[in-house]
């Protein structure tokens, strides 16, 4: 799949750096959702998926001629164009990178989260639910084409500012789709956190336990991380375990005293 193309419908949230963030609100949706600047981002994601390192100027404009002619659209990508919307290669990398996180996050692609909340509240069982939203979570990472750029794009961004900033703004609201999931399955299915814990910490869990097992499986393809046969995972295993195991069942007790009561049990 080239890039997800079908996946966002609208690019300007995503895209904070181009040029014409200073026009009307409805000036700057048409230029973030124009066609050009879909097929220079297109390109972009094709350089960093071949090449070990930055996308540069002279390789996007390359590549994004060569998408133009295959997809017979006629669009015409030039220095100027490119330029209209990012007149540093810097703002425009740094976007190129937002965009390619924005694909490679399955709940960023959610118009809101309603979606999530609904399968994770439902009265059918909680673990599967968990199970299942897990899967579509890991698997969308796994199966996207944009998937080895957003990775390398992240290792690429180095000391960046522009960059390091597009990642942390997508971590933020990566955070607050998650932190509102989250609130509301706890609430919902009258469930409380253990004192001390807030839902923020359990959102970022979950989307680094994602991170950490999705980078996994995709520099090892035979570790069995994910089972597309049962539709299932070791996210899965893991976010259960987090909402589990950070859940209060009524006994009141910090995450430190139910784990020393446990240890305290196996000693006796």
């Amino acid at each position: 799949m080239e890039s997800g193309r079908n996946d966002i419908d609208d690019l300007t949230p995503i895209l904070r750096n181009l040029a014409g963030q200073r026009g009307t609100p409805e000036a700057q949706k048409r230029l973030a959702n124009d066609p050009v600047t879909r097929l220079f981002l297109d390109a972009g994601v094709r350089v960093l998926a071949s090449h070990a390192g930055a996308a540069s100027g002279p390789l996007v404009l390359r590549e994004a001629a060569r998408i133009d002619e295959e997809r017979n659209a006629n669009l015409t990508p030039n220095d100027a164009k490119f330029r209209d919307r990012w007149p540093f290669i810097k703002k425009f990398q740094a976007d190129l990178l937002s965009f390619c996180l924005a694909q490679y996050h399955w709940s960023l692609h959610l118009t809101d989260e309603s979606g999530i909340t609904k399968q994770l509240t439902e009265p059918s069982s909680f673990y599967d639910a968990v199970q299942n939203v897990s899967y579509h979570d890991l698997a969308h990472k796994l199966d996207q084409g944009v998937s080895h750029a957003a990775v390398l794009a992240s290792l690429a961004a180095g000391n960046d500012p522009e960059s390091n900033k597009a990642i942390r703004e997508t971590n933020l609201d990566l955070r607050a789709k998650w932190e509102s999931v989250c609130t509301q399955v706890y609430d919902q299915r009258e469930m409380s956190l253990r004192p001390g814990l807030t839902f923020e910490q359990l959102a970022d869990l979950l989307v680094i336990l994602a991170d950490g097992i999705a980078f996994r499986a995709l520099s090892d393809k035979g570790s069995g991380l994910i089972d597309r046969n049962r539709r299932d995972s070791l996210f899965g295993i893991g976010a259960a375990a987090l909402f589990a195991g950070l859940a209060d069942p009524g006994d009141g007790k910090t995450l430190k005293m139910m784990l020393d009561k446990l240890g305290e049990n196996h000693k006796a």
